[in-house]
């Protein structure tokens, strides 16, 4: 990495009990960018520029391939569709979902995006194409923060978010964007985390502040109070959760494990694809297998 001497220095400085120094907010906004690159990292090797080559020699199994979450997202899509469920499918980054789109068109599949570019007339004509009766479409693709609270996709029946949000509450509303009056359906929701990345960071950061919203309603702390914590919870320009530095540099360290480390990580079995694709098991039973490889929560 080349910004291993940066991650040196403000570790020796914290090692020492010491400050970032003057330039602290420079140094911030640094080490979130390596969180960035590290997410990259867990998302696909393709949102690197030049990782992917000549765009029109790639193939499904080179797209698959590549990544391991990509390769579980494919496992899982295979399953579903031979089973006849839709799916929405929810992602941070849009150029995840360009991936994503270019994965659907490799396996022929039909599908409609939604993301921030979308105009409004092309929204609702999408929208209602995929709620449509006898639908064809297999796949809705949106970016998680993109359509609104309205957003009504009713029809479809499992949802998938690729990526998470530092605020809980995204990955919430896009949940709730199936969970509409008029599912008639049981609903599964699929969460895809690396395990050993900085993605589970960002999940336990999330539960942390779902914990307190909850611990805050049930003690009815004042308003004032209760607004202080959503203002922390909006702050993330950066796109880090709004950490202060140890925290970041705790993040850091922890995610480079799955970059550097020698931890080896494999893909779930059809066996254990087709357990948690089973609408007819019991909810509160936890596949262990699949949750295993859970490294650190704190």
């Amino acid at each position: 990495m080349k910004d291993m001497s940066l991650l040196a220095k403000l570790q020796s400085n914290q090692s020492d009990g010491g400050n970032v120094g003057s330039n602290g907010s420079n140094s911030h906004r640094q080490l979130s960018n390596l969180i960035m690159q590290l997410r990259k990292c867990a998302l696909h090797p393709y949102l690197f520029d030049g990782a992917e080559g000549e765009m029109e020699t790639t193939s499904l199994e080179d797209i698959v391939g590549h990544s391991g979450k990509l390769s579980m997202l494919d496992k899982l899509l295979v399953k579903l569709f031979r089973e006849g469920h839709r799916v929405c499918i929810f992602s941070q980054f849009t150029n995840v979902l360009d991936i994503i789109d270019d994965y659907c068109k490799m396996r022929s599949w039909s599908y409609s995006r939604l993301d921030g570019s979308t105009g409004r007339a092309r929204r609702s004509y999408i929208v209602d194409r995929f709620n449509a009766p006898n639908s064809e479409e297999f796949i809705f693709l949106m970016s998680t923060r993109a359509g609104g609270m309205g957003l009504n996709l009713q029809s479809a029946d499992t949802v998938i978010l690729f990526d998470s949000d530092w605020n809980p509450q995204p990955d919430i509303q896009a949940m709730a964007r199936v969970h509409r009056i008029g599912q008639k359906k049981t609903v599964h929701i699929y969460r895809l985390v690396c395990s050993g990345t900085i993605e589970e960071r960002i999940v336990q950061r999330a539960q942390k502040k779902l914990y307190l919203d909850k611990m805050v309603n049930s003690t009815e702390v004042s308003r004032a109070a209760k607004a202080g914590d959503d203002e922390d919870d909006d702050d993330d320009e950066d796109g880090d959760g709004g950490m202060g530095m140890s925290a970041l540099l705790d993040a850091l360290q922890f995610g480079s494990d799955a970059v550097f480390g020698s931890g080896k990580n494999i893909l779930a079995t059809d066996k254990e694809i087709a357990s948690i694709c089973d609408r007819t098991r019991d909810p509160t039973v936890e596949n262990e297998t699949l949750k295993s490889a859970v490294q650190k929560n704190r």
